[in-house]
């Protein structure tokens, strides 16, 4: 069922998700940023050879990614809980290891095949795909940066 544009703006539900979308991308490049941070501070110091600090950056970046996957997962499985902020067509039932799965395959912009989101839930997918392209990419350029200095 579609909703018309005036709905939608008058929607506290649609509203709702966009706050809580705001809210999970700022959590989400926080965390990010503070990886990324730490790692550029601290990581001559925990791994000396400079061949593995390259693979301690991969596989920290690696964790970030995986925090934030998680992190909207969480929010995913919380907003589900509300049948006015939308579902997952195919699962109306989705625990919180659907919603991750969920996550993993948007945050990476594998796509979604075999779930597709129905309500304001969508909102915070599209916004998902988007933050995950930027993420991922950051590392990428951080991993690019990093492999420069210590790969000889």
């Amino acid at each position: 069922m579609h909703i018309s544009f005036i709905e939608a703006i008058t929607s506290i539900a649609h509203w709702l998700a966009v706050i809580i979308s705001v809210i999970t991308v700022i959590a989400a490049f926080s965390i990010h940023y503070l990886m990324l941070g730490w790692l550029n501070e601290r990581a001559n110091t925990v791994v000396r050879r400079r061949r593995p600090r390259v693979l301690f950056i991969v596989l920290m970046t690696l964790l970030a990614h995986i925090l934030e996957i998680w992190l909207f997962g969480i929010v995913f499985a919380l907003m589900l809980v509300f049948p006015a902020m939308g579902q997952l067509a195919e699962l109306p039932n989705a625990g919180l290891l659907d919603a991750v799965y969920f996550s993993a395959t948007v945050f990476s912009t594998l796509g979604f095949g075999d779930l597709t989101p129905k309500g304001p839930l969508a909102f915070m997918v599209g916004i998902e795909s988007l933050s995950g392209l930027m993420l991922i990419t950051w590392s990428a350029s951080f991993t690019y940066l990093e492999m420069r200095r210590n790969w000889e």
